[in-house]
């Protein structure tokens, strides 16, 4: 699941929200550009309701990732 910040959201209402994933036990992956903020989620979010993040203020989309991968997935590498 991949999670885009609104560029003026406030670190704290970021932090809240990765506090949340963390609790669930998934690990964030941050990404911070010059206008936007994006965590990379890691781990099974199937299950997880993404209704209780899209209701947050400080948060302009969530996209999930269909197909389960890997960081070095063969489909990136098909040479190897």
């Amino acid at each position: 699941m991949i999670i885009v910040f609104k560029p003026n959201a406030p670190q704290e209402a970021k932090l809240k929200v990765r506090a949340k994933l963390e609790n669930h036990g998934f690990v964030i992956h941050e990404s911070n550009g010059l206008n936007i903020t994006l965590y990379g989620i890691v781990g099974d979010t199937s299950a997880f309701d993404m209704r209780t993040l899209i209701a947050d203020d400080c948060i302009e989309k969530i996209m999930r990732v269909q197909e389960p991968f890997k960081r070095a997935n063969r489909m990136f590498h098909p040479e190897d």
